[in-house]
């Protein structure tokens, strides 16, 4: 099965385009880096092999024919160059290499950045992607490839304005001062992800507010053990002590609990696959704005009710 990183929906013409675009508009992918001291932040030159059989590594070729002799080879080679896999590779592959040209470390000013953006976004909305800057805490932003949907969604914004009703909402109900601090911690973060375009970063969120909320119920119910229990495990656990009084209440309730476990797997598998965490930074975004929406509403409601359901009397009171 194709994994979301292998996926290919950025054709050929359109990255032949973006390079030929860049030619015409005398716009260097390497910026101010040689093309050996670019292609390094991506790939480990010393790893690859070389096409002149004078050298053996791909950084010693291309040393020779881009540094010491700068003309041997045309200005979109690397395009061509199977070893970096942008002609016929992922779109992953090829998008960040974008991201990197882009970067404030690549790019001499602002204004080459922007203007880089705008003559490469021309040819990928063909296939629905956009290059979009981001906000950042240095003086110069970095770029984020995104699909084209996720920006212009209309479900996104309804969302967006939901979350902020919802916020407050909670805000004027004023629950535990211990528990609307996490409430409006983790929804913030939820709202500047999606103000940005981060779905990685929202899907990240949306998990660890279901799995801190959780924690904070298992941790307030007392005397259950929670060391060595994985995301997944600490859920269903936090979600089967949740009881109600009549029979027939939690037998209807055991029924949505069951629901609601299957949808938090859901939301683990949805994060591993493509939020960030265990290691993962944003790399391009594919998930449609509808799974997106889907997956915050979901986590919100969990989350919310984990954190907010009264807590059982203690027979002992």
């Amino acid at each position: 099965m194709e994994s979301d990183q292998d996926q290919i929906t950025i054709t050929r013409s359109v990255r032949i385009r973006v390079f030929d675009r860049l030619g015409e508009e005398r716009i260097s992918w390497h910026g101010v880096l040689t093309p050996p001291d670019f292609l390094e932040r991506l790939y480990d030159l010393g790893q690859l092999g070389s096409t002149d059989r004078r050298y053996t590594t791909a950084r010693a070729d291309i040393v020779q024919h881009t540094v010491h002799n700068p003309m041997d080879w045309g200005i979109d080679w690397v395009l061509y160059d199977s070893r970096f896999r942008l002609l016929g590779g992922s779109d992953a592959t090829f998008l960040q290499f974008l991201e990197e040209m882009l970067s404030p470390r690549v790019q001499a000013t602002l204004e080459n950045q922007r203007r880089a953006a705008v003559v490469i976004n021309e040819c990928l909305q063909e296939d629905g992607w956009q290059l979009v800057e981001q906000r950042s805490d240095s003086s110069r932003p970095h770029f984020k490839a995104l699909r084209a949907d996720l920006q212009s969604s209309s479900g996104i914004h309804e969302l967006e304005r939901d979350l902020v009703d919802q916020l407050q909402d909670l805000e004027a109900s004023s629950p535990d001062n211990t528990i609307l601090p996490r409430i409006q911690r983790e929804i913030a973060r939820i709202l500047s992800g999606l103000r940005d375009g981060d779905a990685e970063l929202v899907v990240g969120t949306a998990k660890e507010l279901v799995e801190s909320a959780a924690m904070w119920r298992l941790h307030a119910l007392g005397n259950i053990e929670t060391q060595g229990l994985d995301f997944q495990q600490r859920v269903s656990r936090a979600i089967q002590h949740m009881q109600y009084g009549e029979a027939s209440v939690n037998q209807s309730a055991s029924r949505i609990k069951s629901g609601l476990s299957q949808i938090t797997t859901g939301l683990r598998d949805l994060r591993n696959h493509h939020g960030t965490g265990h290691g993962r930074h944003g790399g391009p975004s594919d998930i449609p704005a509808d799974v997106l929406g889907l997956a915050v509403r979901c986590a919100i409601a969990v989350g919310i009710w984990l954190y907010t359901a009264p807590l059982p009397i203690s027979e002992d009171a």
